[in-house]
């Protein structure tokens, strides 16, 4: 097994206890290509089976003499609280929680399990939402988290056959999540049905797609050059709908990032409602978008803030 892992003095690894993160965890303590340490998070969502998680990865690193520390999240809690679904919930949460566990160490570098599969169906996945170009890059490779701090993707190369084989050759077990096989869930259905289908047509499907992601990326990150940093209306009015629409969504990533601490994606009849606006609306006009925010013309210029009911629950 090849993983592509960038140099470091410490690496945290994001350990759930299933096969990726065991074998990236096992691969980066075999090579010795620095110190590791290892950060487990219980979301609290499969009652005895996340418990059983978190007791085989504190076995598994304390026989490797590996630092573990665990946060266990109510994520069905925050869920309900911010009315978003419990796996974003899920996902902003451990991120958030491995950013902090790596900042506590002084780990620069934070290394999670993502495979080949799973970059495949995240774009089948995305395609299906349709989520436009963005997500049709699939899982970027890195991604910065904040000042000093990085989430490196190393296996995003390597089949989950391979990886389960390099386990099985060193005789390292693992958990499997029993929710995986369930097919009411849309991923697990397109890793159970979608791509065997897909693969009966193109065998080498895993490289196509990401040939295809990376093609996809590469205009991407061209138009993004031409997106200007401004959120006035009167520039904003001039640019063709393909940069008004990427200026739209930044600064609504931005927004939220500032206001709740995500730089979450701007869906696409949202972005549409908010490029109507900016070229049909009048001053003050404003309209409710998803994550508790709202779009506003104001001054000549594209606003984005808190709606009032969350700021009234956040207290301000």
């Amino acid at each position: 097994m090849t993983a592509n892992i960038p140099a470091a003095k410490l690496y945290l690894v994001a350990l759930s206890g299933g096969a990726d993160s065991v074998a990236l965890l096992r691969h980066i303590y075999a090579t010795a290509q620095g110190r590791v340490a290892a950060c487990h998070v219980n979301h609290m969502i499969r009652g005895d089976e996340a418990q059983r998680d978190e007791s085989f990865c504190a076995a598994l690193c304390a026989r490797l003499d590996v630092p573990l520390e665990i946060y266990r999240i109510d994520v069905p809690a925050l869920a309900a609280e911010s009315g978003r679904g419990i796996e974003e919930t899920a996902r902003d949460a451990r991120y958030a929680a491995l950013t902090q566990e790596a900042q506590r160490i002084g780990a620069a570098v934070i290394l999670t399990g993502h495979n080949a599969d799973d970059f495949t169906e995240t774009v089948l996945f995305n395609l299906t939402r349709g989520a436009g170009p963005a997500g049709l890059c699939g899982i970027p490779p890195m991604r910065q988290m904040c000042d000093g701090v990085t989430v490196h993707r190393p296996l995003l190369g390597v089949s989950r056959a391979e990886i389960e084989q390099y386990l099985a050759d060193i005789g390292q077990d693992f958990v499997t999540d029993s929710t995986n096989s369930d097919t009411c869930y849309s991923r697990n259905l397109i890793r159970a049905q979608v791509i065997p289908a897909l693969r009966r047509i193109n065998p080498a499907l895993d490289t196509a797609v990401a040939r295809t992601a990376a093609l996809i990326g590469e205009q991407e990150d061209a138009l993004d050059t031409l997106v200007l940093p401004t959120d006035e209306l009167s520039v904003l009015r001039t640019l063709p709908g393909a940069i008004l629409s990427r200026a739209v969504r930044r600064l609504y990533a931005e927004a939220s990032q500032r206001l709740y601490g995500t730089a979450a994606v701007l869906p696409y009849d949202a972005t549409g409602m908010v490029m109507k606006m900016i070229t049909d609306g009048k001053a003050r006009d404003r309209i409710s978008l998803p994550g508790k925010i709202y779009g506003a013309v104001m001054k000549g210029r594209l606003v984005f803030g808190a709606d009032s009911r969350e700021k009234k629950r956040r207290g301000h």
